[in-house]
């Protein structure tokens, strides 16, 4: 997301958050819900490149979970 700070990167983790939880679904006869984990990774201050960004991105959604 270029141009596009901590603040604007977690209100969209959060949008996409709370999207999918708002949704429900039914297999057999049972209802279930989607949950995310999101990650988020900052340059630079998580890495220089697309690489260490992804790293540090994994590393931060697992912590979320």
């Amino acid at each position: 997301m270029p141009n596009t700070g901590r603040s604007g990167a977690e209100a969209f983790a959060e949008s996409l958050y709370e999207r999918f939880s708002e949704h429900k679904f039914l297999f057999g006869n049972k209802e279930y819900r989607i949950s995310v984990s999101i990650g988020i990774a900052l340059m630079p201050l998580h890495g220089n490149n697309i690489e260490e960004l992804m790293v540090n991105a994994d590393a931060a959604m697992y912590e979320a979970k």
